[in-house]
């Protein structure tokens, strides 16, 4: 590190301190709930099209091994 781009260095470094700072804000019940319900159909989606991607390559392996 140069002492030329010190005051630079410690700037950014004040900076990322202040940004990742945890800040709280009130939050309504129902944004909560409605957030916790979109991550829940979220994963439901997800499962799914992993188990879709499990029966074509089983499919395809299948496929290419006996037939």
């Amino acid at each position: 590190m140069n002492l030329r781009n010190l005051p630079a260095v410690v700037t950014a470094s004040a900076l990322g301190v202040v940004l990742a700072a945890p800040s709280h804000a009130a939050v309504d019940a129902a944004v909560t709930t409605a957030i916790t319900d979109a991550g829940t159909d979220i994963a439901t989606i997800g499962a799914a099209m992993l188990g879709l991607a499990v029966i074509a390559m089983t499919y395809k392996w299948l496929k290419a091994s006996f037939f």
